[in-house]
């Protein structure tokens, strides 16, 4: 389960995390549980670009959503 970005933030700043670990909770933070594991005959596991491609694409989303309820920092 993901922990979250705060939590991952943190984490790196104390060291106390691999490569490896960061690479999946990112890879979580785009796709959900296991996302950095998933192996099927039809799919294979996610490509790097997938993940910065979903997390641009859920930023966007997050900014047009502050943007029109009226929260965040448009400077």
């Amino acid at each position: 389960m993901p922990h979250g970005y705060k939590v991952i933030i943190e984490t790196v700043k104390q060291n106390k995390m691999t490569d490896q670990e960061f690479i999946d909770e990112v890879y979580e933070l785009a796709f959900g549980d296991n996302a950095r594991h998933r192996l099927t005959e039809e799919q294979g596991p996610y490509e790097h670009e997938e993940v910065l491609e979903k997390l641009k694409q859920q930023d966007e989303w997050s900014y047009k959503w502050e943007e029109q309820e009226g929260v965040g920092s448009f400077e």
